[in-house]
């Protein structure tokens, strides 16, 4: 499956500050900032945001899921409704492991939706890609689907 990731920067600086102290420190006005730097991203004709879901249990350790967060507030921005429509299968970690690991450790299934939709994936930090791959494969019989994040970092 081929796919385009667009970012809105690259993981460090001001934007890997704010990424992580969305996520790590609990810096919730973050969000909108964050949002704020995909708005870019959305092209013309979307009709609904959604994100690549934390897993529960990590949901539950921060008390947010930030993608969630952070994709509801690019909704308000830019009038289009942002919805869950991915689960996260698992609860495997994705920060820390190899790239190897991350390939094979991420998995979604998506809601049914009623007809073709054009939907925007966002996603904080694209490593190796694994994530965005698993959010497209779920969404396959979505419609048009694209993927945004707001850092790119490379694992080797």
């Amino acid at each position: 499956m081929r796919f385009d990731i667009l970012a809105a920067s690259s993981f460090e600086g001001e934007t890997r500050d704010a990424i992580v102290g969305l996520k790590f420190r609990n810096e919730r006005a973050n969000a909108l900032a964050l949002a704020a730097l995909l708005v870019p991203m959305v092209p013309g004709g979307t009709e609904l945001i959604t994100w690549a879901p934390t897993s529960e249990l990590r949901r539950m350790e921060r008390g947010i899921d930030h993608a969630e967060l952070i994709a509801r507030h690019l909704g308000a921005l830019v009038g289009i409704p942002a919805r869950r429509t991915l689960r996260r299968v698992g609860d495997s970690r994705q920060t820390g492991s190899s790239r190897e690991q991350r390939r094979h450790s991420v998995g979604f299934v998506a809601r049914a939706h009623r007809g073709h939709v054009r939907v925007v994936v966002i996603d904080d930090v694209v490593t190796t890609g694994a994530t965005m791959r698993a959010a497209v494969g779920a969404l396959a019989g979505a419609g048009h689907v694209v993927t945004a994040a707001l850092a790119v970092a490379m694992v080797r």
